[in-house]
């Protein structure tokens, strides 16, 4: 079977309307965590790491320990 399989209209605007509101929530997160590393003076090319909720240096992964 080589058909495509499409999705009702109704479907298709509910994916529309998540990936609209996917996409705004992803662009206020890398603005809140940019404007964080900002007023924390964060150095260029440290990462922001989710496990830990801070700005790590470039090539550091958490200890296991900060890993609980």
């Amino acid at each position: 079977m080589n058909d495509v399989i499409t999705i009702s209209p109704r479907a298709a605007d509910s994916i529309r309307t998540m990936l609209e509101q996917s996409q705004r929530l992803q662009d206020a997160l890398r603005a809140t965590v940019e404007a964080l590393a900002a007023q924390l003076d964060v150095p260029p090319g440290w990462r922001f790491d989710v496990q830990t909720m801070a700005f790590m240096p470039p090539g550091e992964q958490p200890s296991p320990a900060d890993e609980g």
